[in-house]
């Protein structure tokens, strides 16, 4: 995985991205867009947060990953 965030996510082994990425290290899910059902989202208003320890893309993500979360 190229990054992370604090958090960590279920649906990794869940959905097998996990055994994609061992049998293929080239596929990134780069022009991919998925659909995300959330009990947590700015749980706690902590979207701020989320975004400065890279869970959250945004300006301020450590990542550089600046693409905003579309609510």
């Amino acid at each position: 995985m190229r990054s992370i965030g604090l958090a960590t996510s279920q649906a990794d082994n869940i959905i097998k991205t996990n055994k994609l990425r061992t049998l293929n290290s080239t596929y990134t899910g780069t022009g991919i867009n998925i659909g995300v059902i959330s009990d947590s989202y700015n749980k706690n208003s902590r979207v701020s947060t989320d975004i400065s320890t890279g869970d959250l893309p945004k300006v301020g993500n450590p990542n550089d990953n600046l693409t905003p979360v579309t609510v």
